[in-house]
């Protein structure tokens, strides 16, 4: 599925950074060990000649897991932080005594 955003992905990277330029790329090979390698989504040529990979991830949002995140912590806080928070009030307010 990422490999069909690849495109708008390499073009929005262009015009955010104009001054960079960008190529699409096959297998690179490792000379010293042919057995490695690997095929980045591009090869960024930045203004003063350095060249890097290009990698385009995309990043999904899971609702349900982030809403029973925010259910475990609440739950945490309510059972665990809380009382300790009352607690230790308690017992500075009775040492002030």
């Amino acid at each position: 599925m990422g490999i069909d955003h690849e495109p708008a992905a390499r073009k929005l990277y262009g015009k955010l950074l104009p001054s960079y330029t960008m190529a699409q790329t096959g297998l690179f090979v490792n000379l010293k060990y042919p057995h490695l390698g690997c095929s980045p989504d591009g090869i960024v040529t930045l203004p003063k000649g350095e060249s890097t990979h290009l990698s385009v991830e995309r990043i999904y949002f899971d609702e349900s897991f982030w809403l029973e995140c925010v259910r475990k912590l609440n739950d945490f806080y309510v059972k665990f932080l809380l009382p300790e928070f009352f607690t230790q009030s308690l017992i500075r307010s009775l040492n002030n005594y």
